[in-house]
């Protein structure tokens, strides 16, 4: 499966939980956040190899998504969390 196709997909049924989750300010800080860290890092680790595209912000939203499930056990947030463990799982075997 195309991992632009699963950032998509992602886009379109989690960024309104993102949104409502971290609120505003920070969605946009962690996207921004994730996007340069992972520019950054494929910069370092293959220099001459042209780098874009929205996969590494949306795979920060996905780490921080389940991180606050993680930290927020017994709610609502902690059993949807639970939806993108196999998304960042198929993100990273590829």
């Amino acid at each position: 499966m195309n991992s632009h196709f699963i950032g998509f997909c992602f886009m379109e049924t989690a960024e309104w939980q993102h949104d409502a989750v971290f609120g505003t300010n920070r969605y946009i800080t962690i996207y921004t956040v994730s996007t340069l860290t992972g520019f950054l890092l494929s910069a370092y680790w293959a220099p001459f190899v042209p780098s874009v595209g929205a996969s590494a912000a949306i795979c920060g939203l996905v780490g921080a998504i389940i991180g606050v499930g993680m930290r927020e056990k017994h709610t609502v947030l902690a059993r949807e969390s639970k939806r993108f463990i196999p998304v960042a799982v198929m993100v990273l075997a590829q």
